[in-house]
């Protein structure tokens, strides 16, 4: 009168907010029975384990259920290394396969305590780019593998901006578009246009700082319009002259961005901008 009766063994990377099954087993043993599970993809985090149970029965008779014992987890001396992910735009993803998968975003992706083996990377597509071929190596050693892709685009008139970017905002690739030209005359040429992503023919559409903000211990909070997917740092300075990065890198998630800077000096004036990577 059983319908099913099922084990399962699950691992969660997060505290238990989410579990990924590892093994199942529907079979009733006549005795104690060892089982090995590899947990070789998640070394180097912090893991929970977790042991499910299930029965649908139509049998109002009592069941044994599901009896664990001796658990143990061994780890043994395998030598790892590091695999170094890099690009040259923040508006990348990838995915890394091999003996641990991951994805990421951005720039770059660092795993160490890496299990040796063959890894392969694969780029996402980014627009107006074309997409990195995927890269296929083998660490074999504790040294670092660098799997390295570079976005590239057509630029037929040599003016540092995307063919598929000029032909979508001015609908044609002409000589005369520099990269000093300014076709909305907002002040800001095509070329930062296309580096910040925002609209050359809008002449309200343009990266710039908005009204800060300013709160306790010399802190002050600024906000900004982003494109999401492109990284921001903010350099400021006392004089107008010498800048210097106040922020990492910020690769924006939402559209409206903003970051505190704290540790500013007692000076009368103090000036900030914003530097932006496609």
């Amino acid at each position: 009168m059983d319908i099913y009766e099922i084990g399962e063994v699950h691992v969660s990377t997060n505290g238990g907010n989410a579990w990924i099954p590892l093994a199942q087993f529907s079979e009733t043993s006549a005795g104690w029975q060892e089982e090995e599970i590899d947990l070789t993809p998640y070394l180097g985090h912090v893991v929970r384990l977790g042991w499910y149970y299930g029965l649908f029965s139509l049998d109002t008779v009592a069941r044994p259920g599901w009896l664990i014992d001796d658990v143990s987890v061994t780890v043994t001396n395998v030598p790892t290394g590091t695999v170094l992910v890099t690009n040259n735009l923040f508006q990348a993803n990838f995915t890394l396969s091999g003996p641990v998968s991951r994805t990421g975003q951005g720039v770059s992706l660092l795993l160490t305590n890496a299990p040796l083996g063959e890894y392969t990377v694969t780029f996402g597509p980014v627009a107006f780019y074309n997409t990195p071929a995927a890269q296929t190596n083998t660490l074999d050693s504790t040294n670092t593998l660098v799997l390295s892709g570079q976005y590239t685009f057509a630029d037929a008139n040599s003016n540092g901006m995307s063919d598929a970017w000029e032909m979508l905002y001015f609908g044609s690739l002409t000589p005369g578009r520099t990269p000093v030209t300014d076709t909305d005359r907002d002040g800001v040429p095509d070329l930062a246009e296309f580096m910040a992503g925002t609209d050359p023919t809008n002449a309200t559409s343009f990266l710039s700082l908005l009204k800060p903000v300013s709160l306790s211990n010399h802190a002050v909070r600024l906000f900004w319009p982003a494109a999401v997917g492109h990284g921001y740092r903010v350099l400021g300075s006392t004089n107008a002259a010498n800048w210097d990065p106040l922020t990492d890198w910020i690769r924006a998630s939402v559209t409206n961005t903003s970051t505190t800077v704290s540790g500013l000096t007692n000076s009368s004036s103090y000036w900030f901008k914003l530097e932006v990577r496609p």
